[in-house]
């Protein structure tokens, strides 16, 4: 899996669309390196798109393979029938030498040979939903948090962010379940909750659609399936384009983000739950129960440990 282009739109939201390359080898364990020629090419002024998307080589075992997108799978028709006519030419040519013939023989041929072995990648891609309704940037103001005193199978904590307006609250929860079918129970993490400690005394909270659920394999093996004779021979090139949100608070001594994390396993039950920041000074944060997601786990990583296989890489604290 690797990202391929990022619309920013401001902090703390993006739109992200990524790369999943099963197809192709990346994921499958394959031996060898890949090599890439990374050039980006612009479509406008806030996307591009990087041409190891379309072109690379990767090493198969002893031998480097040329991995295509479909539409330069003319030219590489072409580059083969010019490369049959150097053959025949070059047959007509008389080399005295018979080393100088048989180098020029062994040439034609694994050229011949490397641009036979290619590869032809069609894209399918799929766009998670924008929200129906306006992202307010500076409504999420903190995270909140509700700890039990002890542990047991009852009582579970309660994390999320603290909005400044509980309609906007409530819009936004529906929206993160929408990732989930509607669902409040999120048993197959489709949601996924990430903190990352920072280096400097803060952490980052991210909140983002599971780039592994299952929905997107079914999906991918249906439009494979639907396409399998229109493109036959050729591999399936995975995209998705989503949706990311974060938010970077303090990290320090006696806050609560420091006690949920001590206090909770990353592997254990514990509810999403938005809260709304008291109109008055001295009361309590609202805790909108009824938005609650049930979740099974959430991320945590330091930023030192945090590599480009990560989603949160491409997204510095906000």
């Amino acid at each position: 899996m690797r990202k391929e282009n990022l619309l920013p739109l401001t902090n703390g939201i993006a739109m992200q669309l990524w790369l999943f390359q099963n197809a192709t080898g990346f994921a499958c364990g394959t031996l060898g390196v890949s090599v890439r020629i990374a050039m980006k090419i612009k479509i406008s002024d806030d996307i591009t798109v990087e041409s190891r998307t379309l072109i690379r080589l990767e090493w198969r075992g002893i031998l480097p393979v040329l991995i295509v997108h479909e539409k330069y799978e003319k030219i590489i028709k072409w580059v083969l029938r010019i490369i049959a006519f150097i053959g025949i030419a070059s047959s007509l040519i008389s080399i005295d030498s018979k080393l100088v013939s048989l180098g020029v023989a062994l040439l034609i041929f694994f050229i011949e040979q490397f641009f036979e072995r290619t590869i032809f990648e069609y894209t399918t891609m799929v766009v998670q939903p924008l929200p129906d309704f306006d992202i307010d940037y500076g409504q999420w103001k903190t995270n909140g948090f509700l700890i039990p005193m002890t542990k047991n199978d009852k009582d579970l904590s309660y994390v999320g962010p603290t909005y400044t307006d509980k309609d906007y609250a409530i819009k936004f929860f529906n929206y993160l379940k929408s990732w989930n079918h509607n669902n409040s129970d999120d048993k197959e993490g489709n949601i996924v909750l990430s903190f990352v400690i920072e280096p400097n005394e803060k952490y980052t909270t991210y909140l983002y659609a599971n780039h592994n659920r299952k929905d997107l394999d079914k999906f991918f093996k249906k439009a494979a399936k639907a396409n399998e004779l229109k493109k036959y021979g050729k591999k399936q090139q995975q995209f998705v384009m989503q949706t990311v949100f974060w938010h970077t608070l303090d990290y320090k001594e006696g806050y609560y983000i420091k006690r949920f994390l001590d206090f909770q396993p990353s592997n254990e039950k514990f509810y999403l739950t938005p809260s709304v920041i008291p109109k008055q000074q001295g009361q309590q944060a609202d805790y909108l129960f009824d938005s609650s997601i049930l979740k099974y786990n959430y991320k945590l990583k330091n930023r030192a440990d945090v590599t480009k296989g990560d989603l949160e890489y491409h997204f510095l604290p906000a």
